[in-house]
């Protein structure tokens, strides 16, 4: 019966199941640990990582993503522990504003030829792809332990709830950010600090010397 229902869960997730052998190896190896479908499905998944990439983007060496911000996976992350301990779900709101912006990048991304696929921690992974699956069927949900170590990742998308300075600078690398309506924005205030090293002639020396540099004249360097 844990068998079954561990080929289902990756069946109703497009997953192929031709390579039976490595799916019996992890399931022999992990079931010694737990009989819990859904971690021996976790656990096949990885397995089965480079075939699932491969069947979602092909032989490409670039993997265009979605991500979350941490503070969002956080969010998510807590929430479904307490809904598992009989506790409040999720904020519908915050699940609904997210629903939008998901469905929204993954018309971007089918528009531009590219599979969408958003990148989580194993986590949260079941249950966002629960809530995309028939709803917006063209996004893969993907764990970050699932991606071949030969891949590289383009953030292509970034979704956030609150942005401070930290949000931005890590967010650099995407090609668009989210923001919900109701994102907090702002800086928390920022010092950079380098060394600067300065050629003889100035200063008799080739030892750097400190520059800071603070965001404001009343923040402390």
């Amino acid at each position: 019966g844990v068998v079954l229902k561990v080929l289902q869960n990756l069946l109703e997730e497009r997953i192929p199941v031709r390579d039976m052998r490595t799916i019996a190896e992890t399931l022999a190896e992990t079931g010694a640990r737990s009989q819990d479908p859904g971690a021996l499905t976790a656990a096949v998944r990885v397995s089965l990582g480079r075939s699932i990439v491969q069947h979602i983007n092909g032989m490409g060496s670039e993997l265009q993503v979605i991500t979350l911000d941490p503070s969002l996976e956080q969010i998510l992350q807590t929430s479904i522990q307490a809904v598992s301990e009989g506790g409040a779900g999720i904020e519908p709101g915050l699940a609904e504003r997210m629903y939008r912006s998901l469905a929204d990048t993954t018309q971007r991304q089918e528009a531009a030829g590219q599979p969408a696929i958003l990148l989580v921690t194993p986590p949260i992974r079941p249950w966002l792809a629960k809530l995309v699956r028939h709803s917006i069927p063209g996004l893969h949900v993907l764990a970050y332990s699932e991606i071949p170590d030969n891949k590289q990742i383009k953030v292509v998308a970034l979704l956030n709830g609150t942005a401070t300075s930290g949000a931005y600078y890590v967010a650099q690398a995407a090609d668009r950010i989210l923001a919900y309506p109701t994102t907090v924005t702002g800086s928390s205030g920022t010092c950079w600090s380098m060394a600067v090293r300065k050629a003889p002639f100035l200063n008799g020396s080739r030892r750097p010397s400190a520059l800071r540099v603070p965001s404001g004249k009343n923040r402390m360097p």
